[in-house]
């Protein structure tokens, strides 16, 4: 193979360079898509692929986001690294609030919206003692604040998300601005 494959930190430089309006973004999800070829298919190449094929399908309004790449479907990927079963807590938790804004890039959007629920609550089922993973109510909008000090989830959701490149800085921006 004659094309280089990046590394995961190659590639959130560039993800950096897009946040701050360079006009790269297929360029991340080409090179995330030559990292699941060969197949470099651990858990964090899959949340970020999952998540720039996400952010693909549900923001076609900025002109950058339009690909000229084929994009795979996400049930299709997501099978490929071998199920939920092969995702850690983190990644599913915050697909699964992904979800409840919008389920259909995965396929059937009631469908994947309940497994998105589900993924929440096996999070808080999978590590208790996680002060976010437990507050998934919460972040599905069930209820209208949390169990706990918030000031106590902020430094867990910039543990798990920051360093992420698109994908944890999108769910870290996220959940903090919610906790706000």
């Amino acid at each position: 193979m004659d094309k280089k494959i990046l590394s995961l930190s190659e590639i959130s430089r560039v993800e950096d360079a897009v946040a701050l309006g360079a006009p790269a973004f297929e360029f991340v999800v080409q090179a995330l898509l030559d990292r699941w070829a060969v197949p470099l298919r651990d858990t964090e190449t899959t949340a970020r692929l999952l998540y720039v094929l996400y952010h693909a399908l549900t923001e076609p309004a900025v002109p950058q986001r339009q690909l000229a790449i084929p994009v795979p479907q996400l049930a299709h990927v997501l099978q490929q690294a071998g199920g939920e079963e092969k995702l850690p807590p983190d990644t599913l938790f915050a697909f699964g609030v992904l979800m409840q804004w919008q389920a259909w890039p995965f396929g059937d959007e009631a469908a994947w919206k309940e497994i998105g629920r589900r993924w929440t609550q096996l999070s808080a089922a999978l590590e208790p003692d996680s002060r976010l993973f437990r507050e998934w109510e919460f972040f599905l909008g069930d209820v209208p604040t949390t169990t706990g000090p918030k000031i106590y989830i902020r430094p867990e959701v910039n543990g798990r998300y920051s360093g992420r490149g698109m994908f944890g800085a999108r769910m870290a921006e996220y959940f903090i601005g919610l906790l706000a």
